[in-house]
């Protein structure tokens, strides 16, 4: 027993496939995690709104929830970029 070399894995672990995508590091699209941050703190604002009866505090609490909807986003995209994603020439983004 001990730190035998045979021991470690002689391939590589974990990857799923031979697209390019696939075998890059680690990411959002290849899995079921979200960003416990992210998530937790969408949870409390949609409970906070939901128990909320100040209008104004309720105004207040969708302006963060847009904040994070959009942080959320740009982490998306950020992973797709990461992942070799890219735009198609030509096509709007609407």
């Amino acid at each position: 027993m001990g730190d035998a070399p045979e021991d470690a894995p002689s391939g590589p672990f974990g990857r799923r496939g031979v697209s390019d995508a696939e075998l890059s590091t680690p990411s959002v699209l290849h899995s079921d995690f979200q960003p416990p941050s992210i998530r937790a703190r969408l949870h409390v604002l949609c409970a906070l709104y939901a128990h909320t009866p100040s209008p104004s505090r309720r105004l207040e609490l969708l302006d963060s929830l847009e904040g994070q909807v959009l942080e959320l986003a740009h982490l998306m995209a950020l992973d797709l970029l990461n992942n070799g994603w890219r735009p198609e020439p030509g096509r709007d983004a609407a």
